[in-house]
Order: C-alpha cells, then sequence, then structure tokens
C-alpha cells in the first residue's frame, strides 16, 4: 500500500502488459483473519499520517484519502458504540430525526454493496447460496474484530507501537478452536453491547433497542462460531 501510495504521489503508474489472473487466499479462521486486519489497519494508518499532504495534493488525492480512510470508519463506529451503551445506561433516547438519517445513509449503501457483490459472483460463475453465506461470515468476523481493528488504526494513525509482519495463515488446514482468554476484547465488547441493551430495555429506548440489539445478535453469533471452530 506504502508503494502505491508512494507512486501516486510520483505521478506514477503500473500497468499489467497482459490480462492477469490473480488467485488470493484468505486466512484459514478468525484468528489468521484478525492477524492480518490489524496488520492492515495499522498500516493504513501510518500510510496515512506519513502520506497525508502529499496524497491531499494530488489530482485524485481525495478518493485515495477515501480509500486509506475505510480502516477508520471502525474508529468511529467503535465511539458509536460507546456512546450509545452511556447514553442507554443514563436513560437517553436516540432521536428519530437521527435513526431516519442512519437508514437512509445505512441501506442504500449496504444494498449496493450486496447488489455489487452478487453481480460479481455471478459474472464469475460463482454459487450467490453458498456466497451469501460465506459473506456472512466476513461480517461476523469484522464485528468481532472491531474494536481490536479500531485500536490498530489509530496506534497507526498516531505512531504508537508496531505490528510485526508475520504471513497470515493459509490454506485447507484444520480448524483451530479458540480460547476464551484469546477473545477477551471480542467479550468485552459483547457484554458492553449485552448492556446497552438490557439497560435500554429497562429505561422502554425502544430506538436504541433497535440499533443495539443487531449488534449484539453478531457479537453473540460470532463468539459462538469462533469458540466452536467454525469461524
Amino acid at each position: 500500500m506504502e508503494l502505491g501510495v508512494r507512486f501516486f504521489i510520483n505521478g506514477l503508474r503500473v500497468k499489467y502488459v497482459d490480462d492477469a489472473r490473480v488467485n488470493v487466499e484468505v486466512p484459514v479462521n478468525y484468528f489468521g483473519f484478525l492477524k492480518q486486519q490489524l496488520r492492515w489497519s495499522f498500516g493504513t494508518g501510518r500510510v496515512m499520517r506519513k502520506y497525508f499532504w502529499g496524497v491531499l495534493r494530488g489530482r485524485q488525492g481525495f478518493t485515495v484519502l477515501l480509500y486509506l480512510s475505510q480502516y477508520f470508519a471502525y474508529v468511529l463506529q467503535l465511539l458509536s458504540i460507546l456512546i450509545l451503551t452511556a447514553i442507554s445506561i443514563i436513560g437517553i433516547s436516540i432521536p428519530p430525526w437521527a435513526l431516519l438519517l442512519l437508514a437512509i445513509t445505512i441501506i442504500p449503501t449496504l444494498g449496493l454493496y450486496l447488489y455489487t457483490l452478487l453481480k460479481l459472483d455471478m459474472e464469475n460463475d460463482g454459487d450467490p447460496v453458498r456466497d451469501i453465506f460465506a459473506i456472512n461470515s466476513v461480517n461476523l468476523a469484522f464485528i468481532l474484530a472491531l474494536p481490536r481493528i479500531a485500536i490498530a488504526n489509530l496506534m497507526g494513525l498516531l505512531g504508537i507501537g508496531e505490528f510485526n509482519w508475520v504471513p497470515t495463515p493459509k490454506g485447507s488446514q484444520r480448524w483451530v478452536r479458540g480460547r476464551i482468554i484469546d477473545l477477551l476484547p471480542e467479550i468485552v465488547m459483547t457484554l458492553m453491547v449485552a448492556t446497552a441493551v438490557i439497560t435500554a430495555i429497562l429505561h422502554m429506548l425502544w430506538l436504541n433497542l433497535l440499533i443495539a440489539l443487531p449488534y449484539l445478535a453478531g457479537y453473540v453469533r460470532g463468539l459462538w462460531r469462533v469458540l466452536n471452530g467454525t469461524l
């Protein structure tokens, strides 16, 4: 990524001399996925910190910055969950206009995302039904990894610490069951979202509950699958 950004800043372009077909291996389980995403999130934050002004001066600098900011979305999402939990505990409801704005923003975006993926899948002779379940697994992994990804991105942006580059475990290996101690951040997030759900019910904050419930379902389902070695 850093090499690509440096090429962009210096006006260099890379082209294939023919139609290249690239095969990509994916991490074998959640822990392999986590190693990969933490490295990418940290690296993206570090590249943003190092080349921000150089990229911004480029002709399509905003587009490149938007791409580099993809992991910063997890920082904002983590902040949103923290705020949701706090206001649910003290009994403050989310304003209806905020929920409407969220729906107007999120629903079309997710719809377009799903349509694009399925269209691409069918164009490449994929199995849409099977791959919808695969997309669900990926989404569960991202939900579980949210706090770690957010912290890694902040570390890169602030120039704190480092992540050693280690090849992500890939290939047809046996599923490895996770240990509870290795999932402490995920468990803390699950308990926090559960607190938001319970307090929203106690205070009858139905809009808060509407937003918190999908997160709780994702965390509980994701933890269950990791502990059973199927994610």
